[in-house]
């Protein structure tokens, strides 16, 4: 059955041309938009969000606040940001930006 299928896959790639090509060069960036309103509901701006945090916002310095693995762990360890960036692979997709 399975060689029955990848034959049938190879035929259609070969009928309808081969594998969809990428247009890459071709895509621009979207532009950035606040969605205001939403299925009939307003939605207030990002910028009226109101800081109501008991000791006011919170600044952490990437040099010195470490991250820390701890718990039901087999190596508990603390890694700062600069060993996250440098020893482990970095991967990233952005397909939208949400603001809630």
């Amino acid at each position: 059955m399975t060689l029955l299928t990848a034959g049938i896959i190879a035929f259609s790639l070969v009928i309808s041309g081969g594998l969809p090509q990428r247009q890459d060069r071709n895509i621009s960036p979207l532009t950035l938009v606040e969605v205001r309103d939403y299925e009939g509901a307003h939605l207030s701006s990002i910028a009226d969000f109101r800081e109501n945090s008991i000791r006011g916002p919170q600044y952490l310095s990437a040099a010195t606040y470490p991250l820390k693995i701890s718990g039901l762990v087999s190596k508990p360890q603390s890694i700062s940001y600069d060993e996250i960036l440098t020893t482990f692979p970095q991967y990233e997709k952005k397909d939208h930006a949400l603001l809630c």
